[in-house]
């Protein structure tokens, strides 16, 4: 999953663009389509962004957000257990 820097809204000021999250929104989209069609996925973000965008030929307004694996699990194979730890809300939200 990658972006185009030159293509994202950029917000006022002129500090940060949308691209990131706008990938994420797509990315997010095909790892639900394709749990609705019974394939399994994962998102990857392990790995060197400047090498992918080499191996893919992408221009350097193209920004490699990350991965996505497809494929069918093998049976009794899952997330990690430490996958279902949770911190406190109070730990990872702000109220303001």
């Amino acid at each position: 999953m990658a972006y185009d820097e030159s293509e994202a809204f950029v917000y006022p000021g002129g500090k940060y663009n949308s691209g990131a999250e706008d990938a994420s929104i797509v990315a997010s989209h095909m790892i639900l389509a394709a749990a609705s069609l019974g394939v399994d996925s994962c998102w990857v973000n392990f790995f060197d962004p400047d090498k992918a965008s080499e191996k893919f030929s992408l221009s350097e307004n193209e920004k490699v957000l990350a991965m996505i694996d497809l494929g069918y699990a093998n049976d009794g194979v899952g997330p990690l257990e430490n996958h279902f730890k949770k911190k406190d809300l109070d730990e990872t939200v702000k109220f303001i």
